[in-house]
């Protein structure tokens, strides 16, 4: 199809409307996505509130919590996650560590089996000896049960 020399007055009106459609469209869009992305925010903002708001009544009440350490909320729970975390002093020797308790340690330190070896008193008398210290921290987490489909 070879191209006109000049666009007919028809041909560019229906351009022009065109490119007003297009234009409007893109405007509209642009406007719908700030929208809701301020929505999307403003959710991530209530959502942070909320469970630390959670968090705070969780820690006043935690006679509320079950034996497995959750706290049933109706659409989710509240959960109390341990951790161990293992502070070596400045005297601590991996070399030491590994000749006397070698079977404690893989190719990372066994946490567990460290963190039930302070529960012993003879064991914990051994690894203080070797610079190793048990602090305990423990967090609220806010968590949500999954829909059902």
């Amino acid at each position: 199809m070879e191209p006109e020399t000049r666009m007919s007055k028809a041909t560019r009106k229906k351009a022009e409307e065109l490119m007003r459609v297009y234009a409007q469209s893109e405007r509209n869009l642009k406007a719908l996505q700030a929208t809701i992305a301020n929505e999307l925010n403003q959710y991530k903002q209530n959502m942070k509130e909320a469970a630390e708001a959670l968090i705070d009544l969780g820690g006043s009440y935690r006679i509320e919590f079950d034996g497995k350490g959750n706290f049933d909320l109706g659409e989710g729970y509240l959960h109390i996650a341990n951790s161990a975390v293992i502070v070596t002093s400045k005297k601590f020797d991996w070399a030491r560590m590994l000749e006397e308790r070698a079977d404690w340690v893989d190719i990372d330190l066994k946490t567990m089996e460290i963190k039930r070896a302070f529960q012993d008193a003879e064991l914990r008398k051994e690894l203080k000896s070797l610079g190793i210290q048990l602090d305990n921290s423990e967090s609220i987490e806010v968590k949500t049960y999954k829909p059902k489909t």
